[in-house]
This record gives structure tokens, C-alpha cells and sequence, in this order.
């Protein structure tokens, strides 16, 4: 599970890209193929919590 505490953004392995904003919650599975990135949108500070579920 990801959870961002402020906007950012994640890009999927095919090159979509997604904004999440702060309270958001994302389930990430990366069983196979690219994976995920995860960014900082801008020149803004970012922090985030990742847990293994």
C-alpha cells in the first residue's frame, strides 16, 4: 500500500500517470511486468509511507 501526505504523482510500467493527493490510498500489486514509479509532481517536497500487506 502506498499513501502520499502531499500531491504527487505514481506512473504505471505501460507510461500511464495518476495523481494522488494527500489521504489517498493506493494498492500497488507488482507480480509481474514493469512495476511502478513514483515522482514528485513539481519542485514540491513529497513524503510517503510504503506497507508491505
Amino acid at each position: 500500500m502506498y499513501c502520499p501526505f502531499r500531491p504527487d504523482g505514481d506512473g504505471i510500467g505501460d507510461g500511464q500517470k495518476k495523481k494522488f493527493n494527500p489521504g489517498d490510498i493506493l494498492q500497488v500489486e507488482d507480480l509481474e511486468g514493469q512495476g511502478h514509479t513514483t515522482r514528485s509532481v513539481g519542485e514540491r517536497v513529497v513524503a510517503s509511507v510504503g506497507l508491505s500487506v
